[in-house]
């Protein structure tokens, strides 16, 4: 499955290069130029990585590429422009994004079991809107307008921009998928690390959870589209945020409030989805894509849990 992944990001790359390039050069500046360069590396690096499972580089290139991130978002909130399209419409996003790669990276150089739940999902992430918001760039990507050169420089600019979070987000869950065994979730690794059904759901939950929250915050703080949800959304993400902590310390409380976080996080899908005006459909589409797994694995998580209880009360 994880070389899979690898020979996706290499295919990417590769049609990614053609399409963009084919419609000329006058747009590469400097700066994407080596970032094209160094994520080909990772991408390649990631070949040896996994097929002769070296745990190190496994673990140093997640932190690499979204260390990488990080320097790029203190860049532009520094006002250092180094694309010509905007990144982050919010500096509250821009921040709380950059705060969770850097914790992320320093859990991950640790080896907590955690920030490899952080990092896949973030990578998880990155796939999804990397990916859905290049296929809506790439028909008008592919060429120069020669009444509108800048236009489509910045187009093609901002095509690019999105191909490269979708190809760093497949070579961090390559890298990552199928390294647990690196990982230590401290006093509870035990449990963590158990193949109960209960257990595995809730991991799945928890790297689920971490998906939709970062999606909630975008939502809610750069493109709130039903503004009757975008306080439930930040409350969702607040609770769904307390509870991957509480469990990732072993805490049941955790698991409780993955659960009820996931139920507002299915209400809130629906609410913004059927909420959406004709025009904004297609955006809160694009939102159920992130929101709907976490809430659904915690259905299957909350019937897992009630299974005993129930099973009590008939004695």
């Amino acid at each position: 499955m994880t070389l899979l992944l690898v020979v996706m990001a290499l295919v990417l790359a590769a049609a990614s290069a053609w399409h963009l390039i084919g419609a000329g050069t006058a747009w590469v500046t400097p700066f994407v130029a080596v970032i094209s360069a160094l994520l080909v590396l990772a991408v390649l690096a990631t070949v040896p990585a996994v097929a002769a499972n070296v745990t190190w580089l496994r673990l140093a290139l997640p932190v690499v590429l979204l260390g990488a991130n990080a320097g790029f978002i203190i860049a532009h909130e520094l006002g250092v422009r180094l694309v010509s399209f905007t990144p982050y419409s919010s500096t509250r996003f821009a921040l709380t994004l950059m705060a969770a790669l850097l914790l992320g990276a320093i859990g991950l150089l640790r080896r907590r079991m955690w920030a490899r739940w952080l990092y896949l999902a973030l990578g998880a992430a990155a796939i999804g809107s990397g990916g859905l918001n290049a296929i809506n760039y790439w028909p008008v990507s592919g060429r120069v307008d020669p009444l509108h050169v800048a236009w489509s420089h910045q187009t093609i600019e901002s095509c690019w921009g999105f191909l490269v979070s979708a190809i760093a987000g497949l070579v961090i869950v390559a890298n990552l998928a199928g390294a647990g065994a690196a990982f230590s979730a401290g006093p509870s690794h035990t449990a963590w690390t158990s193949d109960h059904r209960l257990v595995r759901v809730l991991r799945l939950l928890v790297v689920t959870a971490l998906v939709a929250v970062p999606m909630l915050l975008v939502y809610a703080w750069m493109q709130p589209i039903v503004p009757a949800t975008v306080v439930p959304a930040q409350l969702v993400a607040a609770v769904l945020t307390l509870g991957v902590a509480a469990a990732a310390r072993g805490r049941v409380l955790g698991a409780l409030l993955l659960v009820v976080g996931g139920a507002g996080l299915l209400v809130v899908t629906a609410a913004t989805y059927f909420g959406a005006e004709a025009g904004t459909t297609r955006v809160a589409s694009y939102y159920v894509v992130f929101w709907l797994p976490a809430a659904l694995t915690s259905l299957a998580c909350a019937g897992l849990l009630a299974g005993p209880v129930l099973r009590l009360l008939r004695r």
